[in-house]
């Protein structure tokens, strides 16, 4: 059997959702470490291809539900090319281990798709014919012990973003998620190089990583949760507001560039966070028409001039939100502030996490080489 973790993902903004402009879709993100999604792939003998999910480890009933129909969707999209793969066997038992919350902003509807999609096509014995994907023997274990985590990337050399693409159904708009899934890291993310209605087949995956500093610190703050933005009604959101051509996308595509060349500098922790909150001003402005404001409602706004009181820098709020953050230049300030918010908002999630410095991982137990080559 075999497990995958993969954390969650900020971002902090699209700079373009105008059909046909150039650019549509671009963004910018973040991967942290955590909070993250840890599933268990566990192979069945079973005469037909089927999965279990187990989700006795989320307490909300309506969570686990939409967990277990999401990682169900991914194994029909998997089989969705070889109509007779179902009769070939290969079920699967998954263990939700550990959950990140959805439509909170943190990208986990992505993460947990892309994870399913790797662990689904690993764990399979006869695997799906569209998703073949070689593992490294280096990785192969043979006796009922856990192997030490590593990158999934580096571990399962077949994976590419347009295989997570067409597997997981992720990453028709931003595609900063899928990316992150890999690399981990800072993603730039350029969105559609030419004028072209999307489609998830011919979507571009042109995007660079830049990892951040290990001393670097990011507080999550999440506020009472409000309206949620998710399926159709972001996806006419998004089309209601891409009209027009944004007047400042070429700027903020400078402004992610700069961002992305100080990301990597310890000692440019105030420029990068500066230039941070300018992409995001310019960013928020596209989506003020929707959200009445520069950012998501009241509560979304109170936890932002609460994490800027504290003294975080390059404060934001993550997609649509709930999920408010803030950096802080190493884990003792994060820490400070983090206490300082939760004692005067008892109401509040608060937490620190650390930029990711690798994509999703995996780790295997109990199988050789000859059960792990191909999938």
């Amino acid at each position: 059997m075999l497990e995958i973790r993969s954390g969650c993902r900020l971002h902090f903004g699209l700079m373009e959702l105008a059909e046909g402009a150039i650019g549509r879709y671009a963004g910018l993100g973040l991967m942290l470490a955590g909070p993250q999604w840890v599933l268990r792939f566990e192979p069945q003998s079973a005469p037909t291809t089927t999965i279990a999910v187990d989700t006795s480890s989320i307490e909300d009933a309506r969570r686990a539900t939409e967990i277990t129909a999401r990682i169900q969707a991914v194994h029909t999209l998997q089989h969705s090319d070889s109509p007779t793969q179902a009769e070939r066997g290969g079920a699967c038992r998954i263990v939700v281990r550990q959950a990140l919350p959805l439509h909170s902003g943190l990208g986990a509807g992505t993460q947990l798709a892309c994870t399913a999609a790797v662990g689904l096509a690993l764990a399979s014995p006869s695997g799906s014919e569209g998703c073949r994907l070689p593992t490294s023997p280096a990785a192969a274990q043979t006796s009922a012990t856990w192997s030490p985590w590593q990158p999934v990337q580096r571990a399962v050399p077949g994976l590419n973003p347009r295989w997570l693409v067409r597997m997981s159904g992720r990453g028709l708009r931003s595609a900063v998620g899928v990316t992150g899934f890999l690399s981990g890291g800072l993603v730039l993310d350029e969105g559609y190089g030419q004028p072209a209605v999307a489609e998830l087949s011919q979507r571009p995956l042109g995007a660079s990583t830049t990892h951040l500093p290990a001393r670097w610190r990011v507080v999550l703050i999440v506020p009472q949760p409000g309206t949620s933005m998710h399926g159709q009604r972001e996806a006419d959101a998004l089309r209601a507001l891409g009209h027009t051509p944004h007047p400042r996308a070429a700027e903020m595509k400078g402004l992610a560039r700069s961002i992305q060349n100080l990301a990597s500098h310890e000692d440019q922790f105030a420029a990068f966070t500066a230039a941070l909150e300018g992409y995001m001003q310019l960013g928020a402005e596209l989506f003020r028409p929707f959200q009445l404001g520069l950012y998501n409602g009241p509560e979304v706004t109170a936890a932002v001039e609460a994490a800027r009181a504290v003294g975080l820098r390059g404060v934001g709020q993550s997609s649509w939100g709930p999920t408010v953050f803030g950096f802080a230049p190493d884990a003792s300030q994060a820490q400070r502030a983090a206490d300082e918010l939760a004692a005067s908002h008892s109401g509040w999630q608060v937490s620190t996490a650390r930029p990711a410095d690798s994509g999703a991982e995996i780790r295997w137990c109990g199988r050789s080489a000859e059960e792990k080559t191909g999938c």
